[in-house]
């Protein structure tokens, strides 16, 4: 809606209302006045008594003044009372696709027919856009979550598991669960076809002291996020089998998981690498992720700051770096007699 009484001065206080906004945006832009009669006649012709004044009951209790004229009032939708300026800044963020005032100011400077910004001071600020909150809305910035690192081995295991992948590897995978220990930042990985083999995959990685398979030491706590497979009754028996203590992230709280979140996007990002880098079919997509997993571990320092890597912290040696090969290249495997087929067959079988 608009105030009446509208002058030539920049300073003039005008209200805004929602079905400006789809008058400024016609291909033939209406000038200020223009736009103002459209409206009031607008509000005359289809505002009744009741619209303007809906906590009145009867029509001849309202004695009607010289300035009286009906308002069309929308519950659900604010208005907003600006200056002229700022109209202005209002339909060129319009014209130009919802840009902020800064950069429609910059733009003024080298396009004809937007002088009518430079005139208009900085101190001047944009009215709220009703399409830009709606769209453009972002959460507060996250607090970073603050957890004291394990002093030990085996203390704490972040694990996640990737979203749904439509392309099956060639393992028949369409997901892949990632295990990180706390200190070491050492990183397991593994294939699955169902969700449902959380607990098998669990229980590889639990370390088997010397060899001998009696002697369990498993970790202390594990963290996961609140997925059904991660908190199922199963999960449950797992845990008290192993003495395991489950964090359990709340519900749409998944900073609060970070090393295996990032973790998860890193690795992603790494494997897709690998596969465009070697020009393979998506399909072999687990091959790249365990390669991931595996370069990880072997250069990237298991902290910030530090010289070692996560494989010279959990095996206490440092990694061979000639058994590091380019992923996708071509691999030769010698190939026993037995196999050959024939005395003048390859010796070696190749591969990538």
């Amino acid at each position: 809606m608009f105030d009446e009484n509208v002058s030539g001065d920049p300073t003039r206080r005008v209200q805004f209302h929602p079905e400006v906004d789809r008058l400024i945006q016609d291909q033939e832009v209406l000038e200020f006045e223009e736009i103002k009669d459209q409206m009031l006649q607008r509000v005359l012709d289809e505002t009744t008594f009741e619209d303007a004044y809906p906590d009145e009951e009867e029509v001849d209790d309202v004695v009607p003044g010289p300035n009286s004229r009906p308002i069309v009032i929308f519950p659900t939708e604010d208005t907003f009372l600006g200056t002229e300026d700022q109209a202005i800044l209002l339909k060129w963020h319009y014209r130009s696709g919802h840009v902020n005032a800064r950069y429609l100011r910059t733009l003024a400077k080298h396009i004809p027919g937007m002088e009518e910004l430079l005139r208009i001071p900085h101190r001047v600020k944009m009215p709220p856009c009703d399409a830009c909150l709606r769209a453009k809305s972002k959460r507060p910035p996250l607090p970073k979550a603050k957890f004291k690192r394990a002093t030990e081995k085996l203390f704490r295991l972040h694990t996640d598991m990737s979203g749904f992948i439509p392309c099956k590897s060639i393992d028949g995978a369409h997901y892949f669960l990632l295990f990180i220990d706390d200190l070491t930042n050492y990183k397991w990985v593994f294939l699955l076809a169902h969700k449902d083999g959380f607990i098998t995959a669990l229980d590889k990685p639990i370390v088997r002291v010397g060899g001998v398979p009696k002697v369990i030491r498993p970790w202390k706590i594990i963290r996961t996020d609140g997925a059904g497979e991660m908190c199922s009754k199963e999960a449950r028996e797992f845990y008290e089998v192993y003495r395991i203590f489950q964090e359990i992230c709340p519900p749409y709280q998944h900073w609060l998981n970070p090393r295996a979140e990032n973790a998860i996007g890193e690795i992603n990002v790494r494997a897709r690498v690998l596969l465009a880098h070697a020009n393979l079919p998506a399909k072999f997509w687990g091959f790249a992720v365990h390669f991931a997993v595996v370069l990880d571990n072997m250069f990237l320092p298991y902290k910030q700051g530090s010289d070692l890597s996560a494989y010279q912290m959990w095996h206490d040696k440092a990694p061979n770096g000639k058994m590091c090969k380019t992923f996708g290249c071509r691999a030769y495997v010698h190939r026993d007699k037995k196999l050959r087929g024939g005395r003048h067959n390859d010796v070696v079988a190749t591969g990538i």
